[in-house]
């Protein structure tokens, strides 16, 4: 046994010692590769056939294979950023190996389909028709900081509108890979299709699965379902909470643990990934802001009898950057107010976002609520937000009752600033990330059909003293009274 074991460990090594000979020979062969002159040895139709193909026939010349320092920073650009997409010739690792791997998986499952019990793939959608309309003018209501616009005085269709596509292949017992094409209103204002999710899912055990991909990221008690209105009572989660977090989805890894704790059904959700951020602000120019974070944390959920219970944590370091305040951040530098650009600029700033959600459902009567705590810092601010939804079911109708609230807990203003123009400027940014509001519901939910429900919506929003429009989208700078927000929508599957 203990032979073996020693052999086992001296071809290790020996492998070990293999690898780092050869990256050596590599080092060695490929830093001594000179830079030869330019066009020398080239003819004239050569030179210029060169510059017709891009190239620079005046740069130095490698050697023709790459050095060790040169290939590890490609691979780490290509793995840095995996699932970027500029074009059909110019895709992120990630993507690529997606399609080879979908060529690989249609190919085996057409091999087998005829011989599967079941099908290997399956094909699901969704979506809601809806019509959102909000009293008063001067103000758009939007459900997401993604929206540059909203539903006005004048009524929108688009704003609760969507549609969505899964298609799940499942090759063996063991293995599956989901694509979900989403379609709803963006940051650039349209409705183009893009990949919410797209992942792998290994089942280890019948209790333990493993995940890759772009997943979504379990910020809250709707989060898989978020877009399915046909999944939820009302007409949508409510903004006060669910408008938080930028970020819907992530590229990285999670994974999927089932155990049985006495009466309690436990599912412990560990992740890690990489995330892109899209968003605008609430000010009249609906800044845009882009950026990227680095996400990671943990997702528990309970299951007892007729309640559930969600516990959740995401750790965050963000980078944030938006064109007006990037420019302020620039000018308070060079005025020589550090301490203004420091507490505007979001750069590698550390973030979090804590999340409990408690539900209720005995058939009839049904409850649910969250409480949510952001973690900003930078020019974003810190904010807790909460609702509680009660309902009752009458056979096919399910009429319900909603009250939510956001609070800002982070100081909204800067002081110190000697430029009076520098310190309005600043201020007036700190004051627009004031979204302090709250909102009470009422609606009804009529299952028409088995895949069908219809739902009808009214909200009363009034922000907070301070806020000058909470989380609606303001046309000025004036306060903003109550508003009135009517929604009928229409959610079916498929």
């Amino acid at each position: 046994m203990n032979s073996a074991k020693n052999l086992n460990l001296r071809a290790g090594l020996l492998s070990v010692l293999i690898f780092l000979t050869l990256l050596g020979i590599w080092y060695v062969a490929t830093s001594s590769t000179g830079a030869s002159g330019g066009t020398a040895g080239m003819t004239a139709e050569q030179i210029e056939y060169a510059k017709m193909m891009g190239k620079d026939p005046g740069a130095s010349k490698s050697g023709g294979f790459p050095t060790l320092g040169a290939m590890g920073s490609t691979v780490w650009g290509h793995l840095s950023n995996p699932f970027y997409d500029n074009g059909p010739n110019d895709k992120g690792i990630a993507i690529q190996l997606a399609h080879s791997l979908g060529r690989v998986a249609l190919g085996f499952g057409l091999a087998g389909a005829a011989q599967a019990d079941e099908p290997v793939f399956s094909v699901s959608g969704y979506g809601t028709l809806a019509w959102t309309q909000m009293s008063g003018d001067n103000a758009q209501y939007r459900v997401g900081t993604a929206e540059p616009n909203g539903a006005g005085h004048a009524g929108s269709g688009e704003t609760d509108s969507k549609l969505g596509v899964q298609i799940i292949a499942r090759p063996t017992d063991k293995f599956s890979a989901t694509l979900h094409l989403l379609s709803k209103k963006n940051v650039n204002n349209n409705f183009n299709p893009r990949v919410e999710w797209a992942y792998g899912k290994y089942d280890l055990t019948p209790d333990v699965s493993l995940r890759a991909g772009r997943l979504a990221l379990p910020g809250f008690v709707l989060s898989d379902y978020l877009n399915v209105g046909y999944s939820m009572t009302p007409v949508r989660g409510p903004v006060e909470v669910y408008a938080q977090l930028p970020i819907s989805h992530f590229n990285g890894v999670d994974a999927l643990w089932r155990t049985q704790a006495g009466p309690l059904a436990l599912t412990v959700q560990p992740f890690a990934g990489r995330s892109n951020i899209h968003a605008r602000f609430s000010d009249p120019q609906a800044t845009r802001a882009e950026g990227d974070a680095t996400v990671y944390g943990m997702n528990l959920v309970g299951q007892w009898d007729d309640w559930s219970l969600r516990i959740g944590r995401i750790d965050a370091k963000v980078s944030l950057n938006a064109g007006p305040v990037d420019s302020l951040i620039s000018t308070l530098r060079m005025m020589g107010e550090n301490g203004a650009a420091s507490r505007l600029e979001y750069q590698d700033k550390h973030s979090s976002f804590t999340g409990l959600g408690v539900g209720y459902d005995n058939g009839k009567l049904l409850a649910q609520g969250e409480y949510t705590i952001r973690k900003a810092g930078g020019f974003l601010a810190d904010t807790t937000g909460w609702y509680v939804m009660a309902g009752w079911r009458f056979g096919n109708v399910t009429p319900y009752v909603m009250t939510a609230r956001q609070r800002v807990t982070s100081d909204t203003q800067y002081g110190g600033i000697a430029n009076p123009m520098l310190s309005a400027y600043v201020n007036g940014l700190l004051a627009s990330g004031n979204t302090s509001q709250k909102s009470w519901s009422l609606g009804a939910r009529w299952d028409v059909a088995k895949n069908i429900a219809v739902k009808a919506q009214y909200d009363r929003i009034r922000p907070d003293h301070g806020s000058a429009a909470g989380l609606l989208i303001s046309s000025d700078s004036k306060p903003l009274s109550s508003r009135h927000v009517a929604t009928v929508a229409m959610d079916f599957v498929f």
